[in-house]
């Protein structure tokens, strides 16, 4: 059975190349472009082997978005990786590892391999 990533991303762009690059490596992808839309995803579906999740987007910021996943038993233990652009920005509770954006594809994709194991 395929593993699952929810990637969470207001860019279009970012968010495509990810789905593409991690489609290519036979994962099943869910997309969204804020937390919001995201976390509404989350309540009323199986929960992915892992999130990808933007810091600073409109609607719910990453941050509010972990804050919620934290205070739900049945979505705190899902392994969260923050995608940011910003240096020095806080750690939000519950992530499990950050990448830095550019996104270095190989880089991404052996953190994946890493979480979703």
């Amino acid at each position: 059975m395929k593993k699952s990533i929810l990637i969470i991303e207001d860019d279009q762009e970012i968010r495509e190349v990810l789905r593409i690059a991690l489609e290519i490596e036979g994962y099943n992808l869910i997309t969204y472009s804020n937390g919001l839309e995201a976390l509404e995803y989350l309540k009323a579906s199986p929960p992915p082997n892992l999130i990808l999740l933007d810091l600073m987007m409109p609607k719910m910021s990453g941050y509010e978005f972990t804050k919620n996943t934290s205070m739900n038993d049945s979505l705190k233990n899902i392994p969260i990786v923050v995608l940011t652009a910003a240096r020095n920005a806080p750690r939000p509770e519950g992530i499990v590892d950050y990448i830095k954006k550019p996104v270095d594809l190989e880089v991404l994709t052996t953190l994946v391999k890493q979480h979703c194991s």
